[in-house]
């Protein structure tokens, strides 16, 4: 009778330590079976998602990913702050928009040129290393949409801070490298020490790397991402908010 063994492979330390006690076990029955003349048991690993460990399987959505994240937060993070060297913003001060009106003309454009981009992007990862959308597109689309706005709503964030592009950029370029290390593209989050597991919460690197890559690789859907909409929800909406309220129409 065939006995099967399912184990996460995002914990790798933990899969590691169940299968060698797996094998163990299993050499141990096949010793006790040798004397009484029977067939061995035999253990044969296959992988679900992954079948053949092709690398690219996980490299390319996950550097797509990142690539979102340079994008969208390099060109937005300078976005009003340009504004305010170039002496433009001084012509929205006298306007009747407001705050959210405001930020809400400084997101679409970005917006969209990020759609556009992640567009071309996962047209090439088809082209070059034939990398096939499992799940639906629709989602996928909805996804690294939630993913574009908080990437959109952080950078707006650090231009309404920020008094100078040089100071805006550095900002970002800061504040992209921890979001890049701890968003489970290089290292598994669920390796990380436990103190820092909590602070990937606030990463939205971490949520957009795991919605776009359970679409692309798994095939996942709403109902199974649906922890990682909902925080890519909290931080576009808290970002944007934020960034609204930090704007003020008064030098």
């Amino acid at each position: 009778m065939p006995v099967q063994l399912i184990a996460d492979g995002t914990m790798s330390n933990d899969s590691g330590i169940m299968f060698n006690y797996a094998s163990s076990v299993l050499k141990r029955y096949n010793r006790a079976l040798t004397a009484h003349i029977e067939p061995a048991v035999e253990l044969v690993p296959r992988n679900l998602f992954n079948v053949n460990l092709d690398s690219r399987n996980f490299y390319v959505p996950g550097l797509i990913t990142l690539m979102i994240l340079v994008t969208s937060t390099l060109l937005t993070s300078i976005a009003i702050v340009r504004e305010k060297e170039i002496g433009t913003i001084e012509q929205v001060m006298v306007t009747p928009i407001g705050r959210f009106e405001f930020i809400i003309g400084k997101t679409l454009p970005f917006f969209l040129t990020g759609y556009l981009t992640t567009t071309m992007m996962f047209v090439l990862a088809r082209v070059v290393f034939g990398i096939t959308v499992k799940g639906s597109v629709v989602v996928l689309i909805f996804v690294v949409g939630l993913n574009i706005l908080s990437y959109l709503g952080l950078a707006l964030l650090i231009s309404t801070i920020s008094h100078t592009q040089q100071q805006a950029l550095l900002t970002a370029f800061f504040i992209m490298m921890p979001c890049a290390l701890l968003s489970g593209y290089l290292f598994p989050v669920n390796n990380m020490p436990q103190a820092v597991q909590y602070l990937t919460h606030l990463n939205p690197m971490r949520w957009g790397f795991e919605a776009i890559t359970g679409v692309v690789i798994k095939g996942a859907g709403l109902v199974d991402l649906w922890q990682q909409i909902m925080w890519e929800m909290v931080h576009a909406v808290g970002f944007l908010t934020i960034a609204a309220a930090k704007f003020r129409k008064t030098l």
